[in-house]
């Protein structure tokens, strides 16, 4: 999806979980200056991957060349809009009226591997989605965990299995009680 349809479609979109993008940060990291990543791609900033035309096309082209690296502020734009295509690619995964009967927590698990992965990449996942469409997130938690992703991202896949295996609700028990503790 390009990005001016994501921002047409993006209307429609909930608001991005702010957890779910701090959450993707985070797993992420930022690197200012250019990197070779796991997978052999020319990577910067928040795991923007510069093979990625789209990206790329965010991006200024002297931190594409590498004369340069790329700020703080620039990434967090390009951030945002990297996020709001993995929002539309984890809707056009699962479908509109499935992806809005997620909890706002499993919805960022969801867009965080569209984040990392790429539409294609998620649509292979075709147990985990039956599980999702079903509403059975215990399966959907054991996909993730049975796939080569999860073996490949081992800290952030564990993270986000326990997410969607929890949901909003341990979530928000999780909370409360760091709430009572301070």
């Amino acid at each position: 999806m390009t990005l001016a349809a994501v921002l047409t479609f993006g209307k429609r979109l909930r608001c991005l979980n702010m957890g779910g993008l701090v959450n993707t940060k985070k797993n992420e990291g930022f690197r200012s200056k250019t990197y070779t990543d796991t997978t052999g791609n020319l990577t910067t900033g928040y795991g923007f991957n510069l093979n990625d035309p789209v990206t790329a096309g965010m991006l200024p082209e002297d931190v594409i060349s590498g004369s340069r690296g790329l700020t703080r502020k620039e990434a967090d734009e390009v951030f945002q809009k990297r996020m709001a295509l993995a929002q539309a690619d984890a809707v056009q995964f699962l479908g509109d009226k499935h992806y809005q009967a997620l909890d706002p927590l499993r919805q960022s698990v969801l867009n965080d591997m569209a984040y990392n992965m790429g539409l294609p990449k998620l649509a292979g996942f075709k147990k985990f989605k039956k599980a999702l469409l079903s509403g059975d997130y215990e399966k959907a938690a054991d996909e993730m965990k049975n796939s080569k992703w999860y073996k490949q991202t081992k800290k952030r896949a564990k993270d986000l299995t326990e997410k969607m295996r929890a949901g909003q609700q341990q979530a928000a028990l999780e909370q409360e009680i760091l709430n009572q503790l301070l």
